[in-house]
């Protein structure tokens, strides 16, 4: 498996545990949303850095 496959699949597995969260009211919308724009462009700005959207 790449290091993308993994990335992408850590990602989805974050995004879900996220919703499950936020469906069950552990998680307001606003902050839903924060940690998802930091999580996602961390993980974009490290496949920079390593040279893996290449």
């Amino acid at each position: 498996m790449l290091d993308t496959d993994v990335l992408h699949h850590d990602l989805t597995a974050f995004d879900a545990a996220c919703h499950r969260l936020y469906t069950d009211g552990l998680l307001s919308e606003p902050t839903l949303i924060e940690l998802h724009a930091i999580v996602h462009r961390e993980a974009w700005e490290m496949m920079e850095i390593k040279g893996l959207d290449r």
